[in-house]
């Protein structure tokens, strides 16, 4: 579209952390490069809202990914910096051995395993895995006349709706 930007962002590298110091002098001598800015590190819970980081905005992707390889940013990592998937992984394990609260019972699986020939037990375990869109992350939106028009991938059009309205100063989020 006519006077479009594109950008690029630079996401912090633990998840919650906030920008500390941004240097964008050398992206913004990248040849298309028009300028850089913060965004805000989502409050909980996260729903439709930014995850944070320095996005870069230039006249072209490519443009845009080479300013973004020169930002120099620092962080202020978030508690998240500490997190082992292996005690996770044995938290989750040990809760799930524990009783839990019966609220419906129907025979007597006890019984049930005493009379079977056979009895096979087994765990599955699948590792924490990103909840990644199969989607080009990739948005467009025009704001004209106090109205935004957006086409983007997305699994939540009513979040995704609430969050941009908010964001120019529409309506309060619910």
């Amino acid at each position: 579209m006519e006077g479009m930007l594109y950008a690029t962002v630079m996401h912090p590298p633990v998840m919650g952390s906030t920008v500390k110091s941004v240097d964008s002098k050398e992206a913004l001598a990248v040849k298309g490069v028009k300028g850089t800015e913060t965004i805000p590190t989502y409050k909980p819970p996260v729903n439709m809202q930014a995850l944070g980081g320095v996005a870069v905005l230039a006249d072209s992707t490519w443009a845009a990914m080479q300013g973004r390889k020169k930002l120099k940013v620092e962080w202020e990592e978030s508690a998240h910096k500490v997190f082992n998937s292996g005690p996770y992984r044995k938290e989750l394990e040990d809760t799930a051995r524990k009783p839990g609260k019966v609220i419906r019972e129907v025979g007597n699986v006890d019984e049930g395993f005493a009379k079977g020939a056979k009895v096979i037990e087994a765990e599955y375990y699948a590792p924490l895995l990103a909840h990644a869109s199969m989607e080009p992350p990739a948005a467009l939106a025009v704001y004209r006349d106090g109205k935004v028009e957006v086409w983007a991938p997305t699994q939540s059009p009513q979040g995704a709706r609430d969050a941009i309205a908010e964001a120019v100063g529409r309506r309060k989020r619910m």
